[in-house]
């Protein structure tokens, strides 16, 4: 019990750190089809009416004009294929039969942290050699 206290207390104080604010919102349930279908696909139609107007409520409120702002995590704002990175490390969670563990979600949000710093420094390597091999060229001319 108190292992599981002790890593309750680590994630809490992990999100705490990583995120400038932290909030949440409660869906109704979604329904059988989504709960108990392997081959359920995403499709609204296969969704109880009340989770949609759910939906219908939390997606302006997270997406609309007036709250979009940059996303960080850790501190660091996030670029829109940085957020790939971590959409692809929880969906590939959320495919598996059982409820993750906070604990997995914590390593996935770090997978997807160094993801996007690879790719970060990928991009800065790339751009960096461009301007040497440009500069090289413009010199042989």
């Amino acid at each position: 019990s108190s292992g599981i206290n002790a890593e309750s207390q680590e994630v809490r104080r992990y999100l705490s750190d990583s995120f400038e604010d932290v909030g949440c919102f409660l869906l109704p349930y979604p329904g059988k089809k989504v709960t108990s279908e392997p081959e359920f696909k995403g499709r609204l139609s296969d969704m109880d009416l009340d989770f949609v107007d759910g939906l219908r409520n939390l997606v302006p409120y997270y997406l609309g004009e007036s709250c979009l702002k940059p996303k960080q995590i850790g501190g660091q704002i996030l670029k829109g294929k940085d957020l790939l990175h971590y959409f692809k490390s929880y969906m590939a969670i959320y495919q598996q039969d059982e409820l993750p563990e906070p604990k997995t979600m914590l390593r996935a949000t770090a997978e997807a942290n160094n993801l996007a710093a690879l790719a970060a420094a990928q991009e800065k390597y790339v751009e960096e050699m461009e301007k040497v091999i440009r500069l090289r060229f413009r010199n042989k001319i």
